[in-house]
């Protein structure tokens, strides 16, 4: 699977980021660092183009290795920001997902609409068990997207983050392919 692009509606898709899109991402991470830095532990070690093009690669091999994709967010043909995975479980069935948006894009249901369409692509394309979504307690903004898709609420990973010179609770969202089964319809539709 080289190439990855999945409509979400006429305004909104994802694509597998190319190493030709390491300026454009570079230049969107470093317009919203102060935005992005508050949850995202990655944004101050991201400094330089070549970073996000290593970040890229590093995409495209994972995607490569069947090990699930992360895909840039497009919305009126911008990139806005990332959703994807972080590498599969293939021994336990599951996988993680994470995502993030420039300031600007941020509520308008972007982001609730391609979560929504990488847990399909989960289930339906990689064949998971439990896709998985960990958020920080006081990322309200963040943590309203899993629960918007009914995942259950697993509870907490104590200091499960490193974030700016200290530790921070996150709050661990799970979904098992029978219960997405049960609510697809309706949630997932």
């Amino acid at each position: 699977m080289r190439n990855l692009h999945i409509a979400i509606n006429k305004r909104l898709y994802l694509k597998n980021l190319h190493e030709c899109d390491a300026e454009s991402l570079f230049a969107l991470v470093d317009h919203n660092r102060e935005h992005l830095r508050v949850w995202l532990p990655w944004v101050d070690g991201n400094t330089h183009i070549e970073h996000s093009l290593e970040f890229i690669r590093i995409a495209q091999l994972q995607m490569e290795r069947g090990l699930g994709p992360i895909c840039g967010v497009f919305f009126d043909n911008e990139l806005c920001g990332v959703c994807g995975f972080h590498p599969y479980d293939n021994l336990n069935h599951s996988i993680t997902l994470g995502y993030w948006l420039a300031k600007s894009a941020c509520g308008k249901g972007i982001a609730t609409e391609c979560t929504k369409t990488m847990v399909n692509f989960a289930f339906e394309t990689l064949q998971v068990n439990k896709v998985c979504i960990s958020a920080a307690i006081k990322n309200v903004a963040s943590r309203r997207i899993p629960t918007k898709l009914m995942m259950v609420n697993d509870g907490i990973n104590r200091d499960g983050e490193f974030l700016n010179g200290r530790y921070h609770d996150l709050v661990v969202y799970t979904l098992l392919k029978d219960e997405w089964q049960a609510i697809k319809s309706t949630v997932f539709k």
